[in-house]
């Protein structure tokens, strides 16, 4: 018997499909396959099946269920897939390799250690069998259950990890030119995934067309300035560089050793994936949330990608402190509302304590109170759990790598405080600073990014990069939060 889930859920016994058509007994089987080989809770079945509108007779109801899959399963089974109960409630027993997820992250873990091994070919046949595996989007037919959705972001990580080290293997096998057509569809679907965008560029260059390489740099930057008000990374802003000064390393170069690396085959190491080139560790993050459910959620998004480490997750404001003194992680990802501490004195008290540890807010309330309260108090970045999963990865790299980043909504509010009547005031002195440095500063507390800036004042990126680290010199702010804070503090106004 087989359990697929990379799409909707299908049971396949022999050459039939076993049919499961009620809805709750269906979705109770999901949620098995789901922590197949793990006791789950009656509990938490019952809460995955009704939520908080559980039936006075849930127990009754769900010990019914478990005997109609039973049935269905066919009792004893001499592969060994059955439905044991085992306190506190019940688990699913089958081999692993008998559900395609769990087939899927093993074939995904042998390609990157065959990456890894200087083996691109063993690795790309690795991948496909991986990625041939998926149906549609994992869970389908469970689209919003909590239980499903977690999972099937999980998931849906791991495929985009799987399709990125695929493009890797093909870029260091030569097939460049097999790449670029599905690229360009895969960055239309994940516009701010800049690996994939990375991997674009280098295979139009080694299609010799390096002038449309160059102009998905600047559409990828858009992206990013427009989602998430950041620049693209210093290594997609590396390989543009490389680009268009036609560096001799972005050429390709068949291995022909199983020393001479992947990434030396590939000719450069910006696209993401498995790169074993890079040894920096992975960014070690605390998650502040008084919602369990969210907790678990951004644990399962951040644990899909390599360069994340869950390394604590606390309740409220109160033991944030404490863990972050304790453990001293790169980033907390910080929620506003929690009882014992609320999230912006947690805050403070953190980027007091330890400066280097950056705090991104991750909330429901995008009020300017809120806001600039959490800039105030030393936030690195703002982004709303409305987003998609992808902006908490990126929003964590910027604020681990010492950026700061707003989510389009934030960077919208912070711009319309400025452009109301009310909000117009009178240009502070800021004598320290020259009048362009004022037109700058202008422009950054209405929350435009170096693009958008350089674009409107008729200058150069490097130019408006250079005027806004003077400004933060002379401010003495360590990044645009504060000189946001410090602009709207002095009344700031348009011109």
């Amino acid at each position: 018997m087989e359990f697929r889930i990379l799409g909707t859920l299908d049971v396949i016994d022999g050459q039939q499909s076993v049919d499961f058509s009620r809805p709750k007994p269906r979705a109770l089987l999901a949620m098995l396959v789901v922590y197949a080989n793990q006791v789950v809770s009656a509990e938490r079945l019952a809460d995955g099946l009704w939520g908080e509108l559980q039936p006075p007779s849930a127990t009754n109801t769900l010990q019914t269920y478990v005997s109609q899959l039973r049935q269905a399963l066919g009792g004893e089974r001499d592969d060994g897939v059955r439905i044991r109960t085992q306190a506190p409630g019940y688990v699913l027993t089958v081999d692993p390799e008998r559900i395609d997820a769990r087939r899927f992250e093993r074939l995904l873990a042998e390609g990157r250690r065959s990456l890894e091994a200087s083996e691109p070919d063993q690795a790309a046949l690795r991948l496909e069998a991986a990625l041939s595996l998926w149906r549609g989007p994992a869970l389908a037919d469970f689209a919003g259950e909590t239980f499903a959705s977690l999972e099937a972001c999980r998931l849906q990580e791991l495929r985009l990890a799987a399709v990125e080290a695929h493009a890797y293997a093909e870029l260091a096998l030569g097939r460049h030119a097999e790449l670029v057509g599905r690229l360009q569809i895969l960055v239309a679907e994940h516009p701010l995934r800049e690996g994939l965008w990375g991997q674009l560029m280098l295979a139009l260059y080694r299609c010799s067309r390096q002038a449309e390489a160059l102009r998905s740099f600047q559409t990828a930057r858009r992206y990013l300035a427009e989602e998430l008000g950041i620049d693209p990374g210093p290594d997609l802003r590396k390989l543009e560089a490389d680009i268009l000064a036609q560096a001799p390393s972005l050429a390709y170069k068949p291995s022909t050793n199983r020393q001479g690396g992947v990434a030396e085959a590939a000719g450069t190491s910006v696209t993401a994936g498995p790169d074993p080139a890079r040894t920096k560790p992975p960014l070690r993050v605390v998650v502040a949330d008084d919602h369990p459910l969210f907790r678990e959620g951004v644990r399962t998004v951040l644990g899909a990608d390599p360069a994340m480490d869950v390394v604590g997750e606390v309740a409220n404001g109160v033991d944030a402190v404490a863990i972050v003194a304790d453990l001293q992680p790169d980033v907390v990802i910080m929620d506003l509302h929690m009882p014992a501490l609320n999230g912006i004195e947690a805050t403070r008290q953190i980027v007091a304590a330890s400066p280097n540890v950056g705090v991104l807010i991750l909330t429901m309330f995008e009020d300017d109170d809120s806001v600039f309260a959490a800039m105030k108090a030393g936030a690195r970045g703002y982004l709303l759990k409305e987003g998609r999963p992808d902006q908490i990865v990126i929003g964590v790299r910027a604020v681990g790598g010492g950026e700061t980043i707003f989510g389009a909504p934030v960077a919208k509010r912070i711009m319309q405080f400025f452009t109301q009547p009310e909000g117009r005031r009178a240009m502070p002195a800021f004598p320290q600073l020259t009048d362009r440095e004022r037109d700058v500063l202008e422009r950054v507390a209405r929350g435009a990014n170096n693009e958008s800036i350089a674009r409107e004042l008729y200058l150069s990126h490097k130019t408006i990069r250079n005027h806004v680290s003077n400004i933060f010199a002379k401010l003495h702010v360590a990044d645009r939060a504060e000189a946001i804070v410090r602009a709207r503090e002095a009344g700031l106004g348009i011109r």
